[in-house]
Order: C-alpha cells, then structure tokens, then sequence
C-alpha cells in the first residue's frame, strides 16, 4: 500500500472527529469562582507579552503544577495576566516563600519570573466564556485547546523560587533580546510585525494590524509556519556549506538549530507541524531515502492529534494542514497557473466557513505578490538581528530594506480593502455539505488521471459554489444572548432585519455577537436596523454598526426608530440619527399601524403613535407584531406604562379582545412594571422569551412577571440558560432551539 500513513492519518482524524462531535469532552466551567480573589502556587511554563487595545501591556505567564487551596483546583495550565507598568516594565513584588532559602531583589518582570521557576501569584479568577450566540468566540474552547483552565487578572506576584530551567530560560531571554534590537532599530509598527513574524510575539501587534493583514487574507504569514522553519533551515545548511563545514556537522546542526528556532518562537500548531516535517525530511536524506511531503505531513497531523484531539477545532491547525494539504495534493493535479491558484482557497474555504465566516478574495492574488518577498523579507530581518547587536546605528541602516517591505506589504492590503470594500460573506459551513465537498475535492485527486485537465478545475470551481451556496428557508427568529440587553435577528428568505442590539454588561457587542452571527448566517446586509428606544441597552452596538459602515460590518439599508417629538428626541437618539447620516443611511420613522409585507411575512407596528411624547423613554418603545401563517410574535422592546396601555387599545381595536400569539418578547427584561396581568389574557403566549444578564444588578426577571407568565401557562426561555434562543417556522410548524444545553 502507497503512503500507509496517509490512510492512518485520515482514519485517526475521522475517528477524533465523530468521538468529539458525539461525545464532546465535558469543558470545566469555573464561572461559580469568578470574579473571586485568589492565592496559588505554580511552575512558569511559558511568557508573552500583550499591549490590549486601549495601550495597557500586560505579561501572560502560563503556569503549571497549580496548587491552590483556596480556590479552584485544575490538573492544567492557568494563564496568568500580570499588569506591568508601562515606564519601567516592572511588577509589584512583595517578599519570597519563606521556604526557599534564595532571595532576589525587586528586579524587572522577567527576572522575578524565570521560565521553569516556581511562583506564588494572587489575583481574581476569570472563568473563559463559552460561545452563547453561533458565530462566537468560544474563549473556553480555544483556551482549553491550549491546556488552559481559567485565568487570573490583576495577577500580583508575592514569592519566587530562583531555580530555573536553563533551556527554556535561555531560549526566552534570547527571544527577548532579539525583540529589544528590532524595538530599537525599527519603528514601532515595523517592529511589531517583524516580532511577529520572526520570533512567534503577536502581543504588540495592534488590532487594525491584525485586521488588516486578516482581511487581506495574508494573516498566515505573521504564523512561524513552513516557510519560516525551511528558510532558516536552509540558510544554516548553505551557510555550513560556505564554511565547508564537515557533512556529519551539517546533518546535526541543521536540524538542532531549527529545533532551537521552534522552541523559542512558540511551538504552536503549525510551526511543530512544519518542524515535523522538516525533520522527517532530515531523517529521510540521511538513511538514503527521499522525503515524501504528504507522509511527513501525515506523521505531524497523527503526533499533534494524538497529543491534543482538540486541535480539530483550533483555527491555526486547520489552516496550516489544510494549506499543506492543497499544495502537496491538490495543486499537483490542477493545470496551469489559473487552475493552481484555485488549490489553497479550495482547501481553506471550509476552514473560513468554520471561523470568521468571510473569505478574502483578495488574498487569493495578494500572496502571489506578498511570498516572493517573504524570502527577503526574513533575511534582511537576520541582518537587522546581527547589525543591531554590534550597534544600534548600523541596525538602522541595514533596516530599508525591510521597511519597505513592509510598507509595500501595507501599501497592497489598503489598496486591496479600498478595492474590495465589502466582504465576501459565506457563512457557516453545514456539516452534509461540508462532508459531500470533501468527498468531491477528495475524488478530483483520486480520479485526476481520468479527468481532463480543465473538467478538474471546473468540477473544484462548482464544488466550491456548491459549498457557499445556501438556498433561502423560511422564517427565522432568533433571539441574540447578549447578557442585559436586548438583540434580535429576523430573517425571511434573503431578507434581515435586526431588532435592537445593545447590552448594559457586555462590551464591544457589535464586533464580538452581533456581526459574527450575521456572519454566520451569510447575512451581508440588513434590509432595516430597528431600535425600538434609544437606550444604550438597546441601540448601542447598532451605533457601532453604524460607525462601521464601509469598514467590513454589514450593510445597514435604512434605520428605523419610534416615531417622537422634537422635544422628546433624547441625546441618543440624536446621536443615531447622525451616525446614520454620517453613514450615508437612511432613517426612518415608526408608528401605529404601519407594516411591512413580503411574501407571506407580515411586520406591522402597533406602537408608538405618530409624534408620540412619553416622558419615559420606555413606554415609546415600537412594539412589532410579526405574522406569518399562523404564526405570531410579539416584540415589545422596553413597553411598560402609558405606552403598554395605549399598544394594548390598538390590538382591542384592530383584532378584538383576544390576540394569542406564539412567541412574546417580555418588555423590559421581565421587570415587574412590564407585561402585566392584563397585558398577558389578551395575548395568552405559548412562548415568552426573557432577555436579561446573569447577575444584573436590577434583579430581572422579577418573580412577579414570572408568577404571571406561569399564569397563563406560557412557557419560558430565558438567555441566561438558554443562550441565544432561535425559533423557525414554516407558518405552522414551530421549531424551537437554543443555544446552551439544559
């Protein structure tokens, strides 16, 4: 049998696959400790450094062999962020533990904490976050994946052991002194991502950086990959030939100083998968054997599985093994230039479908033009290395070349992001779908011999639409979980409409819940963005969605908002009113008895009325009612008082005294002055979905609403247990699923 270890790599990923999709680990949650403040004890494995957004640098240091008592115990790694002054770089440092004999005087973060020492660090535990909308970051995952529990913040260290592990130790100061020569001989943009992309240090890249690399699709190459591993492995075997250096040293050396270059920039995901294979192929021209790429990239996929089977769901796994995959099987059987450039999106597509949800076009002919420099690139950034440790100056000089580089680099991603302003959006991959692609890519390379050139590269194009195409369902309502707030996506055959995004406890909400599920469902543009009151817990991240407009966020057609006065016009409502038009958006304005119909979906406002002037912003709150075959929502933002009672006389006067509904959105996150007794015997609800955050400080739900709602015998979804809530109907059936399981 040819390449056995490519059958067995196949059959180990589709036996951890079906084991983690049927029987997922149970991950620990540790939410019952967070925010508590705690003592440990623990082995410095690993650091890095991490500048967040708002320029605050703090030291992550992962620890292992956790001893803590008095809080949560774990058998895995705990991150650990330590803040550290931005002047002097030093922490606060309290004493020693008084049984270890060695003492150190206050000295900077990194001889406090030496790789392989033993700390005693206090701080408030932070439990990683699960995803609770699809399309979110799943923190606790992807920690998880990385052999870590939970974190602590605000880490102070108050005692340390002073023995060491001379390797790692070495290998982390050298890190460190190669950063200090690119900080002292760069700017500090160029700096960044020369870290970056030669030692492994993403923590001072910036976020619009990052983005803009990301959206440009040459993320890859800030990853110490492939391409990394094999230029300096070269560049050591050309530079002992130079010296005619005897073979015995160059077949040791070669290999050892990769080794060397792997372990101090990182060993993640795709740079042990290349160093694997970098070796294998070491080993296979030493014992007279010719390396075989796909068997060495079988043997590092089995190794990295084996030792972690989460890795199936770590991005950096997918797109490394999926990019080695397309060039070393894929990019073979295609013909010619054109039909080749289709091998790498073809493979990575599916990895995009699983996270990020949108493929950058442009990378796809950005690379042609980013990979021929990264050669250079690396080289100029070795000079700089060792022109900077004789002298600062001379550092400098030697670093034009990789300036310009760079700013080539930049120059192309700005030009591609002005000339592809929007996204191409494709949403998250269905598992049949995914499985049948996989299966088509899989039988082009099987059967190439007896497919013509071309046909392959039309069968790839048309796999590649079969995958992204979605055909439009019915209607979908889908209540967001975003903790104390309100959010609700409704979509109805090509056709979306956001109901309030806001939340008074979660940050950020546009960027981290509500574009990724747009995202996620392969909306790109929103029909209408409503906000049914102008308060933050509400309208929030639809102002951010505004101020995004043209920067990769969904497109938002036209805003609506409650129809009011001047006078009751507050400052927030002012300001949405200018983000749109400061967007080019259009606004407009509901009231009473207006709605909207498209095919069978009927969306008509029962409230407020026109030139409405509640003193409370509440009670103006619009108030949809959303028909479709015999099924009926009711959504009510924050309706309490006048405003309930005034919604309550048009439903009498338009549909009687009774208007069962099959969901109800409870008003005001279920507090006691909304949804009243009254309110609930002319809708008797089937469903009532409560949209509050854990905790809250305003005690929602209140029993009262809960009392009444089990009243009527309407039944309750609460996104504090449930997550995101999602109801799909055809107009008869309903089908109800939520995010979180029971």
């Amino acid at each position: 049998m040819r390449r056995p270890l490519c059958a067995l790599a196949l059959a180990v990923t589709a036996v951890m696959y079906l084991v983690l999709r049927f029987l997922p680990p149970a991950l620990p949650d540790y939410a019952e400790f967070d925010g508590s403040t705690v003592r440990l004890q623990g082995r410095v494995l690993s650091k890095e450094y991490r500048v967040s957004k708002n320029g605050v640098i703090s030291l992550l240091i992962t620890l292992g062999n956790i001893h803590c008592p008095s809080g949560p115990s774990t058998k895995n790694h705990v991150l650990v962020r330590v803040p550290v002054s931005e002047n002097d770089n030093k922490t606060e440092y309290e004493g020693h533990m008084s049984h270890i004999p060695r003492e150190f005087p206050e000295a900077p973060e990194d001889d406090l904490t030496p790789i392989g020492a033993l700390i005693c660090v206090t701080g408030k535990v932070r439990a990683f976050e699960t995803a609770r909308n699809p399309g979110e970051f799943d923190a606790r995952l992807y920690y998880r994946t990385l052999g870590c529990d939970y974190s602590i913040s605000g880490a102070r260290v108050t005692a340390v052991n002073g023995k060491r592990s001379v390797i790692g130790d070495t290998l982390y100061r050298l890190r460190r002194a190669m950063a200090g020569v690119f900080d002292r001989c760069l700017s500090q943009e160029d700096a960044s991502v020369m870290k970056a992309l030669l030692l492994g240090e993403k923590g001072w890249l910036d976020q619009e950086t990052k983005d803009l690399y990301r959206r440009s699709g040459i993320i890859h190459i800030l990853a110490v990959s492939g391409l990394h591993i094999s230029l300096v492995g070269l560049g050591i075997t050309g530079l002992l030939r130079q010296i005619h250096a005897p073979k015995c040293l160059q077949r040791l050396l070669a290999p050892l100083v990769v080794s060397i270059y792997c372990l101090m920039a990182g060993p993640g995901p795709s740079s042990v998968r290349a160093l694997i294979m970098y070796l294998t192929g070491a080993l296979g021209y030493r014992i007279g054997r010719t390396p075989d790429f796909l068997t060495s990239l079988s043997l590092a996929e089995i190794f990295l599985l084996l030792r972690q089977p989460l890795f199936l769901y770590h991005t950096g796994f997918l797109f490394s093994f999926a990019a080695a995959l397309s060039i070393g099987a894929l990019m073979p059987v295609l013909p010619g230039k054109a039909g080749k450039t289709l091998a790498i999106p073809a493979l990575t597509l599916p990895v995009y479908m699983v996270s990020g949800y949108t493929f950058p076009l442009a990378g796809v002919f950005l690379n042609f033009l980013v990979l021929p420099f990264m050669q250079t690139l690396m080289i100029s950034g070795g000079a700089v290395l060792a022109a900077g440790f004789l002298s600062v100056r001379a550092g400098r000089v030697t670093s034009l070349c990789c300036h310009v580089i760079l700013y080539f680099y930049k120059a192309l991603c700005t030009i591609s992001q002005t000339a592809a302003a929007e996204q191409f959006v494709v949403g998250h991959a269905q598992p049949v779908k995914l499985m049948i692609y996989l299966a088509m890519i899989a039988g082009i390379i099987a059967f190439s011999r007896w497919i013509p050139g071309r046909l392959r590269s039309l069968c790839l194009l048309v796999s590649m639409l079969f995958l992204i195409t979605r055909h439009p369902g019915n209607l979908r309502l889908f209540f967001l979980d975003v903790g104390q707030g309100d959010g609700i996506v409704l979509e109805y055959r090509g056709h979306a409409m956001l109901i309030d995004a806001g939340s008074s406890d979660r940050n950020a909400l546009e960027e981290y819940t509500v574009e990724p599920y747009l995202f996620y469902e392969k909306i790109d543009a929103l029909d209408y963005a409503v906000v049914t009151h102008p308060d933050q817990d509400h309208c929030g991240a639809v102002k951010e969605l505004l101020e995004r407009q043209g920067k990769g966020a969904p497109k938002v057609r036209m805003l609506l908002l409650p129809s009011c006065t001047e006078t009751a016009m507050e400052e927030a409502y002012r300001d949405l009113l200018h983000a749109a038009a400061r967007a080019g958006v259009p606004a407009g304005y509901l009231e009473t008895n207006m709605s909207l119909h498209t095919g069978g979906l009927t969306i008509t406002c029962l409230h407020p009325e026109k030139d409405s002037a509640y003193q409370e912003s509440n009670a103006m709150s619009v108030t949809l009612l959303v028909s479709y075959g015999k099924f009926r929502a009711l959504l009510t933002g924050d309706l309490e008082g006048e405003g309930e009672k005034h919604c309550l006389s048009v439903i009498r006067s338009r549909y009687g005294d009774t208007l069962p509904v099959t969901v109800l959105k409870a008003a005001h996150h279920g507090s006691s002055g909304a949804t009243t007794e009254e309110f609930l015997n002319t809708l008797r609800p089937a469903w009532t979905v409560i949209s509050c955050g854990r905790n809250n400080p305003y005690g929602h739900p209140h029993k009262e609403t809960i009392r009444r709602l089990r009243n009527c015998g309407s039944r309750i979804l609460d996104t504090r247990e449930c997550g995101g809530i999602c109801f799909e109907t055809d107009g008869s059936r309903v089908f109800v699923s939520r995010t979180q399981k029971p």
